[in-house]
């Protein structure tokens, strides 16, 4: 879910955790299935919304907003790893928020990628690189998709592979 969608679920709360949180709680009790006429596939829905932002940790922009999506541009040191291995057949690289993924047949290239700082996602079947710490702050799992839907996502350009004669 685009973050557009959700915040459009909870009646477009303002910036930050305490607007989203009140947001989300006068819809739950609004849908909640214990409650008169609520609804179940409702509060499934309120449910979703309320996690899209808080998986971002409840900070965008009034672009991002509108748009729906996140967008970071490719750093130099992304830019450079890409440069390392776009010229590999079977592979694709693509931004999603400010992480570099790499998918597709990765298995020949696999110690040039860990060489270059890459990390494998095994649940996602993709290599992945991301600049500076980062600390998980949920115990959800998002496939690729999920990723993208969130943060959106940029290809990058590839290489063609020149054919040896």
């Amino acid at each position: 879910m685009r973050i557009a969608e959700a915040l459009s679920i909870l009646d477009n709360p303002g910036q930050g955790k305490p607007a989203v949180l009140k947001a989300y709680r006068i819809k739950a009790k609004q849908y909640h299935p214990d409650h008169k006429n609520g609804d179940l596939e409702l509060m499934k829905l309120v449910n979703i919304a309320f996690q899209t932002p808080e998986a971002i940790n409840f900070q965008w922009t009034t672009g991002e907003a509108a748009e729906g999506q996140k967008t970071t541009p490719l750093t130099e040191t992304m830019a450079g790893l890409w440069d390392h291995v776009k010229h590999y057949q079977g592979i694709t690289g693509e931004i999603i928020g400010s992480w570099l993924w790499i998918i597709g047949n990765t298995y020949p290239i696999k110690d040039h990628l860990k060489g270059l700082g890459f990390n494998f996602a095994y649940n996602k079947k993709a290599w992945y690189y991301h600049e500076g710490d980062y600390w998980k702050r949920s115990r959800r799992n998002f496939d690729l998709e999920e990723l993208r839907d969130m943060w959106g996502s940029e290809g990058l350009e590839k290489e063609e592979a020149e054919a040896i004669a």
